[in-house]
């Protein structure tokens, strides 16, 4: 499996917590490639990039749990006590912790070798992009620049994001 993980990828830095008026992109695309902002931080030396030429298949699927993609144990404390650390930061964040959320998306970018590698990049999908269009601009950066075809994560995913797609008014450019 293949997880940005801030431990594993700069021992020693500490993410950045910028004034709440400050835009800092999540995801940022280029013709090389496509990077996760986990840090808030945009500097090169920190920002995970990945190139376009790596990624093998693209798959959307209703955000859930990580645990649903990678495997693993649920632990519902830690889950809880990231969102209470959120609140205390932004008391206006009002999320419950749950399982899934069929409200929003997650990509998961295959970097395996094989297009059957379970080997991700997750990127879970701010609920305000489906309706601001950022979302449908960074799948447009994905279709335009990557060339790895776009597949429903499961059957859930499918239902959830053709209803967005005709929400939004693009049901059928979104035909996977």
């Amino acid at each position: 499996m293949f997880v940005f993980i801030r431990s594993v990828n700069i021992p020693g830095r500490r993410t950045k917590y910028p004034d709440t008026a400050v835009h800092v992109p999540f995801v940022l695309t280029d013709p090389e490639g496509i990077a996760v902002n986990l840090f808030n931080d945009t500097d090169p030396k920190v920002l995970p990039m990945l190139k376009w030429s790596n990624v093998r298949q693209v798959w959307t699927g209703v955000t859930k749990n990580n645990r649903h993609y990678l495997g693993g144990r649920l632990y519902s404390s830690r889950r809880q006590s990231r969102f209470d650390e959120i609140k205390r930061r932004h008391p206006s964040f009002r999320e419950a912790v749950r399982e899934v959320y069929p409200d929003r998306f997650t990509l998961l970018l295959n970097v395996g070798r094989e297009v059957q590698s379970m080997k991700y990049v997750i990127v879970q999908i701010p609920k305000s992009w489906l309706y601001d269009g950022q979302f449908a601009s960074l799948l447009e950066d994905i279709r335009t620049h990557c060339g790895a075809p776009l597949s429903y994560f499961d059957e859930e995913a499918s239902h959830h994001f053709q209803q967005w797609a005709k929400t939004i008014g693009h049901g059928e450019k979104y035909e996977a």
